[in-house]
């Protein structure tokens, strides 16, 4: 799981055209990349059409391609703080993989253009949360302090108060504090992507899950939003965990009806299922219901449910 999927949706988003932000929002990240790619075929030139693509390539894992987009984006616009930002948070998730001379030079280069995204807007939202996870998780040695870490928290709660929440569960989880983690995210009945998180936290990452808490928050992401994915994820995998088939069959056939383009449910449904040891053929076929089609962006990879597919002993 990559560093920044806690925080996938940064404020770089909010600086895009508002057909491709409201599409970036719902985590729908194939229509997006439709929209981007029309709107730059309209106009090579276009800063924002190119942030577009890169925030969306960086969905898709191609961070080559992102890298690309990023750069010239910043081409386009060198006075866009969030042009800069992206960069960086790319060169950031590029350094944590690769050659020691690699990860050097992404390193150097994320510096720079955090230095460049301060210096043009001292509290950027993306700058602070790129900055915020580097240098936690980095050694000591390239900047990393979890003190730093912290008072970095501390400034985005400040100045994006709508944030605070999810930065400080983020940390609070790092730190092995789960208590901390939900205290934050309840904090924030209204933010669909805080609950979102404290349904995961609820359901799978905590070692006593509590599947009717995360059940119940997972059906009211569902009301709210019955077109974002969330929801039908988080009640999917507490009805595998449950092994409650004819439930997850109703929560797979609702999120097909309402997310067509997104299998995601299958997926996770498929894992759980096969970490139980239980369902051998219902979970490969969920994984191949899954592979019907392209993942979406910050979705679980094509190599990955093969992966699964392969411990199932299956070609």
């Amino acid at each position: 799981m990559r560093l920044w999927c806690f925080l996938a949706l940064t404020a770089v988003a909010q600086q895009l055209p508002r057909p491709i932000q409201d599409l970036v929002d719902a985590d729908h990240w194939k229509r997006a990349r439709s929209l981007a790619q029309a709107q730059l075929k309209q106009n090579p030139n276009d800063s924002q059409s190119l942030l577009a693509m890169s925030i969306v390539e960086e969905s898709f894992g191609d961070m080559a391609r992102a890298r690309t987009y990023a750069e010239q984006a910043i081409a386009r616009a060198p006075k866009d703080p969030y042009a800069h930002a992206q960069l960086a948070r790319i060169c950031a998730e590029s350094a944590e993989t690769g050659s020691l001379f690699k990860q050097i030079g992404n390193v150097r280069v994320m510096k720079r253009e955090l230095e460049a995204a301060y210096r043009l807007d001292p509290n950027n939202l993306d700058a602070l949360l790129v900055d915020m996870m580097f240098t936690y998780k980095a050694p000591a040695v390239v900047g990393g302090s979890k003190a730093k870490a912290h008072a970095i928290a501390r400034q985005i709660a400040k100045y994006h108060p709508d944030w605070e929440s999810l930065v400080e569960a983020k940390l609070a989880q790092h730190d092995n504090q789960e208590p901390l983690a939900i205290q934050a995210l309840t904090r924030a009945p209204s933010n669909f992507r805080a609950q979102a998180n404290l349904g995961l936290v609820y359901c799978c990452l905590s070692p006593s899950p509590r599947h009717e808490e995360a059940a119940r928050i997972a059906r009211q992401l569902m009301q709210k939003e019955p077109s974002r994915i969330s929801g039908y994820e988080i009640l999917a995998r507490v009805h595998a965990a449950r092994l409650a088939i004819k439930d997850l069959e109703a929560t797979l056939a609702d999120a097909i009806r309402n997310v067509p383009d997104d299998l995601s449910p299958y997926y996770w449904a498929a894992k759980t299922l096969i970490q139980l040891k239980r369902e051998p053929d219902r979970a490969e076929a969920y994984l191949r219901r899954y592979l019907s089609q392209e993942p979406e962006g910050r979705a679980p990879t094509a190599a990955e449910a093969t992966t699964l597919l392969q411990q199932l002993g299956r070609k």
